[in-house]
């Protein structure tokens, strides 16, 4: 078989996706641990990523990674559309829900309008334009995600877009070290950073894989940590 057939059939791109969205997952609790002394987080229980604070669940994160980099997060995207159904389904109007994309959200679109700087009318514009979309777009695959989207009245939909924070044009998996490394930059010598990722990351899959398993069979299981130093058995 010739290499470009068999690209045709590959998962690397897949694979590539949800090992980011491991090291996604690290990345943000990392970042969060500059200012929070601690919180829990647990990975393919409500979304990919859900962070949880005094034993419950405040924020749901969807990651979407992809190798080409000129992907875009349209009004019509199957990434868009198909969040906005997982979100809906989770039927928990507390919960702030995050995308985190490779993507980008062009200007004007419903995506763009949903970044962290909106206002008010940014979140009105984004729901006349996914009115729009769910209303009249021909895409049958999409169907589904549009009449779920359609079972919130008006008001709704605008409460549940306020909910929603897009963050577009993310890290790629070939960045994900440096920025790893810029998130520790402060708990060690510039020549140790390196190295402490590296243990950082030890631990992490160690701990990702145990808190898989017990996802995968039905037990609850957090990942707790707390911000006064690094220990091999947990962030402490």
């Amino acid at each position: 078989m010739e290499s470009g057939q068999a690209n045709r059939f590959s998962a690397a791109a897949a694979a590539l996706g949800y090992v980011a969205q491991l090291e996604y997952a690290l990345l943000f609790a990392l970042k969060r641990l500059t200012d929070t002394d601690n919180f829990r987080i647990s990975l393919e229980t409500a979304d990919d990523i859900v962070f949880d604070s005094n034993g419950t669940a405040t924020e749901l994160w969807q990651t979407k990674h992809h190798v080409t980099q000129h992907s875009s997060l349209g009004n019509a995207s199957v990434d868009l559309w198909k969040t906005i159904h997982n979100w809906i389904k989770a039927d928990d109007d507390q919960l702030l829900c995050f995308l985190y994309t490779t993507s980008t959200a062009q200007s004007g679109s419903a995506a763009a309008l949903l970044r962290a700087n909106r206002g008010t009318d940014d979140i009105l514009a984004a729901r006349d334009i996914l009115d729009d979309v769910a209303i009249n777009a021909q895409n049958r695959s999409l169907s589904l995600y549009f009449k779920k989207y359609l079972s919130l009245n008006e008001d709704q939909r605008l409460t549940f877009l306020s909910r929603i924070t897009i963050i577009d044009g993310g890290i790629s998996s070939a960045s994900l070290t440096e920025s790893l490394v810029a998130s520790v930059r402060l708990l060690a010598r510039p020549n140790r950073l390196v190295p402490l990722v590296e243990r950082i990351r030890g631990w992490w899959y160690s701990r990702i894989t145990t808190h898989l398993k017990l996802v995968a069979t039905g037990t609850s299981d957090w990942i707790e940590l707390i911000r006064t130093g690094f220990y091999g058995g947990s962030i402490l």
